[in-house]
């Protein structure tokens, strides 16, 4: 929804009545794809109509640079600020719709480095805990080449954002009667939520190819870090299968033609498939 203000002409800026008409008008197109807005606002925002209670996510513009609290009121816009004075509905937003973010501009690359340049740059992964951050734009990071060192913890500093499931442990029975009952226990142990109900999918598999494949009925959505691990308790249709043996896997695809499907921070874990163990097929 663009970056939400006309400065330097804050004059300029669309009055609150406006600014719920235009958030009604997203929220009534767009009921699939997220949303986010670049200010949290409360209730008794003097410029900026409310939006805690509305289907949207945030989207912190000076990440890293304007993230953190810091007590100053001149960052009185600072995005944690903002987001404790726009009140708890606000505060808990990343629970339910994702956060996101560009970092800011002066930050691009340097944030990565082991002491960056810049005072005003704010520590990446404490921005990121904070933030409950899903995605990051770095516009800057790759337009040239960088060194060794930033890349390599660039790459280790991203993958902390977001959703890691990790399966800790899974049962697997024995088939009876083309039955076979599976139980998966999932935790999230990242800092966000995953927030597209996308569904499981276990394959029986030879050679890493599934012979059959059976839709699970387990969800992801809503599966907070540090939640107690959520369970998958599956019965499988495996009639049809040859008699033998096969390895069991566990997938989350990606609904959308083309699209990377969900990877398990798991060691089992596959290019397509979280290997949960071997079955006997009578």
């Amino acid at each position: 929804m663009g970056e939400w203000h006309t400065y330097p002409k804050p004059e300029l800026f669309a009055s609150k009545a406006v600014q719920r008409e235009v958030m009604d008008g997203y929220a009534a197109a767009f009921r699939k794809t997220p949303v986010l807005l670049r200010y949290p606002a409360g209730e008794s925002d003097g410029r900026l109509a409310a939006s805690a209670d509305r289907p949207f996510g945030y989207h912190d513009d000076s990440f890293a640079w304007a993230t953190l609290h810091t007590g100053k009121k001149t960052d009185q816009w600072f995005y944690q600020t903002a987001l404790k004075a726009a009140g708890p509905g606000a505060e808990a937003k990343w629970k339910t719709h994702p956060i996101g973010g560009e970092i800011r501009p002066e930050a691009w690359g340097q944030v990565f480095d082991d002491k960056p340049g810049a005072k005003e740059i704010q520590d990446f992964r404490t921005c990121v805990e904070a933030t409950h951050a899903t995605w990051l734009m770095d516009s800057g990071m790759f337009r040239k080449n960088q060194p060794a060192d930033r890349v390599r913890r660039a790459e280790d500093q991203v993958r902390r954002m977001g959703y890691e499931f990790h399966v800790p442990d899974v049962t697997v029975g024995e088939v009876t009667d083309g039955q076979l009952a599976v139980t998966v226990r999932v935790e999230n142990r990242g800092v966000a939520p995953f927030y597209a109900d996308w569904k499981p999918e276990y394959g029986l598999l030879r050679d890493g190819e599934p012979v059959k494949r059976v839709p699970g009925t387990g969800k992801l959505t809503g599966l907070l870090p540090g939640d107690k691990p959520r369970v998958w308790a599956e019965s499988l249709d495996v009639t049809g299968v040859r008699p033998g043996r096969y390895g069991l896997g566990v997938r989350v695809p990606n609904p959308m033609k083309g699209g990377k499907p969900l990877r398990f921070a798991n060691e089992t874990q596959d290019a397509d498939w979280l290997r949960l163990g071997d079955v006997e097929v009578p």
